[in-house]
């Protein structure tokens, strides 16, 4: 289930990959969580913490103009309705 709806909401940007928003906080916590582990893994090759996993899915549920998140390997931050992992 988890590859599908990665497949629907994902979308390779510029520098990297980037999420719907809207379609990532429409998910329960514990997929929007696995979503953004799951991407971050397979674009950069690097796990992120439950922190880290956490301050990311802040851009689509709690967001209030905060700027980048750097994360191992890549940052992350909310452009539009997407948020945008780019490599570093």
């Amino acid at each position: 289930m988890i590859h599908e709806t990665i497949e629907d909401i994902v979308e390779h940007a510029e520098a990297g990959i980037s999420v719907s928003v809207a379609a990532l906080a429409a998910n329960p916590a514990a997929l929007r969580n696995r979503i953004i582990r799951l991407v971050v893994d397979s674009e950069f090759g690097v796990s992120l913490s439950r922190t880290q996993t956490l301050e990311v899915a802040r851009l689509a549920t709690d967001w209030s103009g905060q700027g980048p998140i750097d994360l191992p390997g890549c940052t992350a931050a909310r452009t539009g309705g997407r948020i945008v992992f780019a490599a570093r």
